[in-house]
């Protein structure tokens, strides 16, 4: 939780695309002056404090594909695009608490059968 108060950390490594579960909502996200902010941020949650963000420091921009299952919570296949590039990015926190007995590594293991087809494609990360 508390990105914000973390960013800089990550962002000395100089990551084109970060996948931050526990990531407040846009909203909420200010960072401390310096700190460079997103170009372009995906976020799922229902908790305003602690959802999925996908932050782009590059030219990447996300939207969510239209095959996403949301059986499947927070197992998100995002489409990754820039000007020259187009791919899959599964941005994934495995946590539903309401589907007993797959709450967490079973969210991936059910997601896996059910992305089969696009996780065979060559452009899916």
């Amino acid at each position: 939780m508390a990105f914000r108060k973390k960013a800089s950390l990550l962002l000395a490594h100089k990551p084109d695309i970060v996948i931050i579960p526990e990531c407040e909502n846009p909203h909420k996200l200010k960072f401390d002056d310096g700190v460079p902010t997103p170009n372009d941020i995906f976020w799922f949650g229902n908790n305003q404090n602690k959802g999925l963000g996908v932050l782009s420091y590059s030219n990447y921009k996300f939207q969510l594909n239209e095959t996403h299952n949301p059986d499947y919570r927070i197992v998100l296949p995002l489409i990754a695009t820039n000007k020259k590039f187009s791919f899959t990015l599964f941005a994934i926190w495995a946590n539903n608490p309401q589907d007993k007995g797959f709450e967490y590594v079973g969210q991936i293991w059910k997601a896996l059968n059910f992305y089969d087809g696009l996780l065979k494609n060559k452009k899916t990360i």
